[in-house]
């Protein structure tokens, strides 16, 4: 079996569990066609930078995500300051369940006139009040003062009702690795001939060495930031529920996938510049992180899912505007009705009157199509092959029409 990242061919059982998605982040999406070493050198070299971004520790802090220690990272590590005096300084700490809590640090500010010092004020946290007095020894002992001489001490206890502040420096770059991996992984598992194309090649190279800034030459749309570039999926896909999700589709650009990473990171990736899609394929991928769950969709696997019913609308054809007249008088009367076939389908007839055995689905099968949006309705009109005449027959006056194109209509139901 080839692993997909060294490119080298290994006895299957040096292949490993590859979580796609990092499981640290909620992901379900299980591929076995990355070997154990190449698997641990992601992990260290090409997840690291995504599930240890600042942005991506804040995340998982907020949706208590564990990583593979058990442990729930804190964003807020290291000194912060309080928000009305930023000379007092707090560290933030959590416990075993991820509960974040804020400690005042000790704060010493000395006084001075005519170059001695008049007054030591030393500010601790409440629960800390006992070491007052070794701090102040210890800063009288480096001060060179002693003790004997301190003529009086006040004890005062108050309380903070503000908020703290921090300033946090993080990358814009090294994180979209981690990205570009999430892409070339699912284009692998879902479009056959992908792998075997240059930039695939390009991009196992990227990730098996961890070349950061090459990662930018194809994770090209948004900055990571930016729910936007999703916005052709609305109707589809419920972009507020707690779920990633991974679109593969063709382009002018060639082969996409656009990420989006729950309330984190989304992007668009050019795969390949060449389209490498039928006309009308795409594959979605579904990770509920509620569910514990990856599901792979294809385009119609979601338009059945989210689409409701089918509503079926004929195109006529006649040769002079007096048949069109004089059609219309039944056509369009309310309650008109043609014939069905025992599955309670359209029946449809040859130019002899013979009927004709195919149903919708096949004669629209290999008919040229044009997809529209009409409102929120999603419409495909297929136009019928003018050499072959298709009729149908009115049951009220028993008259043929002949059908030159077949339009179908659906509206969004619901998203996944």
């Amino acid at each position: 079996m080839e692993c997909i990242i060294c490119r080298i061919n290994k006895d299957p059982s040096h292949m490993s569990d590859e979580h796609v998605i990092p499981d640290s982040l909620g992901g379900y999406y299980h591929i076995y066609n990355v070997c154990t070493p190449c698997n641990s050198k992601l992990g260290q070299t090409v997840d690291g930078p995504l599930v240890n971004h600042k942005l991506t520790e804040l995340y998982r802090f907020i949706h208590q995500r564990a990583g593979k220690t058990g442990a729930i990272p804190n964003p807020f590590a290291g000194a912060i300051s309080v928000a009305e005096n930023p000379s007092i300084r707090a560290r933030a700490t959590t416990d075993d369940e991820g509960n974040l809590s804020f400690t005042l640090l000790p704060n010493v500010r000395v006084q001075e006139a005519d170059g001695s010092a008049v007054s030591i004020e030393i500010s601790v946290d409440a629960r800390e009040e006992g070491s007052i007095q070794e701090i102040l020894d210890k800063k009288l002992e480096r001060m060179g003062i002693d003790p004997a001489r301190t003529i009086r001490n006040d004890l005062t206890r108050g309380s903070h009702d503000g908020g703290f502040t921090s300033r946090w420096a993080f990358d814009t770059r090294d994180f979209k690795i981690g990205l570009l991996k999430i892409a070339y992984e699912f284009a692998v598992d879902s479009v056959k001939d992908f792998f075997e194309t240059d930039e695939a090649n390009e991009i196992a190279r990227i990730l098996r060495e961890a070349d950061y800034g090459s990662a930018e030459r194809f994770v090209k749309f948004g900055s990571g930031l930016q729910d936007k570039i999703f916005e052709p999926f609305l109707d589809f896909l419920d972009l507020n529920s707690n779920k990633h999700y991974l679109v593969l589709i063709d382009s002018e650009m060639g082969l996409l996938c656009f990420i989006k990473l729950h309330a984190l990171f989304c992007v668009g990736v050019v795969l390949t510049q060449r389209g490498l899609l039928a006309d009308g394929e795409a594959y979605f991928g579904i990770n509920d992180i509620d569910g514990r769950s990856f599901r792979k969709l294809t385009f119609e696997d979601v338009l059945h899912k989210c689409l409701g019913p089918t509503y079926i609308q004929l195109g006529y054809f006649f040769h002079t505007e007096e048949q069109a007249r004089v059609a219309a008088a039944e056509i369009q009367v309310p309650g008109f009705t043609h014939e069905v076939n025992a599955a309670d389908e359209f029946q449809f007839y040859d130019v002899a009157g013979n009927k004709d055995p195919r149903t919708l689905s096949e004669l629209t099968a290999d008919a040229p199509c044009s997809a529209q949006r009409e409102g929120s309705w999603f419409e495909e009109v297929f136009d019928l092959d003018h050499s072959e005449q298709i009729f149908i027959r009115s049951v009220g006056a028993g008259k043929f029409y002949r059908v030159s194109s077949i339009k179908v209509s659906r509206q969004p139901v619901r998203k996944l």
